[in-house]
């Protein structure tokens, strides 16, 4: 008595096989954040200096295709795969306002009142408060391929 598996899938079909499930992979994989819904929770802070802003649990409705978030003291941060940048929550100093024509953004960073962004070119974008100098970025700072934020300074790592 023979006791086996016997297939009559040439080696072809067999590669195929396995090339249409890993295309299936790498679509799940990429579609999830496209699926996914950016819930927040806590305290909700707004101020007088930006009426009707909404604080930072306050997620816009119509926010989709998010692949990364980021949260600073009163602000939050998504990033949209699109490579464009959303920012909601209270802007007493600017931290929400992101600067005009930024895109090709591939990661995300807040500090406390200001925000960060990373850009395919792997340089670094900020905004926001700067008492201590934080969105004063480094003229000569490239090749960067993370960014950080804290309380009130930033970090990159170059690579």
């Amino acid at each position: 008595m023979k006791i086996g598996f016997t297939s009559t899938l040439a080696e072809g079909d067999l590669l195929s096989t396995w090339r249409c499930l890993l295309l299936i992979l790498l679509i799940s994989a990429w579609a999830t954040p496209l699926r996914a819904q950016v819930v927040a929770w806590g305290r909700n802070t707004t101020s007088s200096h930006s009426p009707g802003a909404g604080g930072q649990t306050n997620v816009p409705p119509d926010l989709t295709n998010i692949v990364s978030l980021a949260a600073g003291s009163d602000h939050s941060l998504a990033l949209k795969q699109d490579g464009t940048v959303v920012v909601w929550g209270d802007n007493y100093v600017g931290q929400t306002n992101v600067p005009n024509g930024l895109s090709n953004v591939s990661a995300i960073a807040a500090g406390g009142y200001f925000s960060l962004a990373l850009r395919a070119d792997r340089t670094v974008v900020a905004w926001g408060d700067n008492p201590s100098g934080q969105t004063n970025v480094p003229p000569d700072l490239t090749n960067v391929v993370a960014i950080a934020g804290g309380g009130a300074f930033g970090m990159a790592l170059k690579g």
